[in-house]
């Protein structure tokens, strides 16, 4: 599920004794982007380091006043997690850096995607698992609007999508990877899932967003 909510740092225990999945390589994270409908796109965000892929559908609502840009609807599924917990021995602080640098990827994608299809608002709909975990955007981003739908219980959430919005996130992105980075180095000594996983993925190489 998209869980975006930075938390402290939770208390360090043990992994279980365990083996994990085979480690794989650092890769980039990738998303593709292809026109399957009339205003309809899937969008395919993947990192495949972390056993991680999701997804989106997104679709352009052109707007009532002819000449105005319209907006993009954006419909979140639910990420599947089991390989990456078994990759990093169910390890809370590992499993939470590593969702929410995925997630704040996903976001940067769909700012652009914006940003190249001339619209001024990116609407959000979480299914009902993730609508209380959306605390990172709020936070962080402007948000114009946060309510439920009446008709079907769905939460609905406007962000504007502007080119301050874009900057304000990349920025938001390189301070968390810092901190991340900090987190991880901090806590591998005693932590022998944060050690393991550093030896083959030295977090935050080559993360700096622009």
């Amino acid at each position: 599920m998209l869980k975006l909510v930075y938390k402290a740092d939770p208390i360090i225990q043990e992994p279980p004794q365990q083996e994990p999945i085979m480690l794989l390589p650092p890769a980039p994270f990738a998303a593709t982007v292809r026109l399957s409908g009339p205003n309809l796109y899937m969008m395919q965000a993947q990192d495949t380091s972390h056993y991680l892929s999701c997804d989106l559908t997104l679709e352009i609502e052109e707007s009532q006043y002819k000449g105005e840009p319209g907006e993009v609807v954006a419909h979140f599924p639910e990420i599947l997690d089991e390989q990456l917990n078994a990759f990093i021995w169910e390890d809370e602080i590992l499993y939470a850096i590593i969702l929410i640098h995925f997630q704040m990827k996903i976001m940067k994608e769909l700012l652009s995607f914006c940003k190249n299809h001339y619209v001024s608002r990116l609407v959000i709909y979480p299914d009902d698992t993730q609508s209380e975990d959306f605390g990172i955007f709020q936070d962080f981003l402007i948000v114009e609007d946060l309510c439920t739908e009446e008709e079907d219980g769905q939460t609905k959430m406007v962000i504007p999508a502007n080119a301050e919005t874009y900057d304000n996130w990349i920025e938001f992105m390189n301070d968390a990877n810092l901190r991340f980075q900090q987190t991880l180095w901090r806590n591998q000594r005693k932590n022998p899932a944060i050690r393991h996983y550093l030896i083959s993925h030295p977090f935050g190489k080559g993360w700096q967003e622009n």
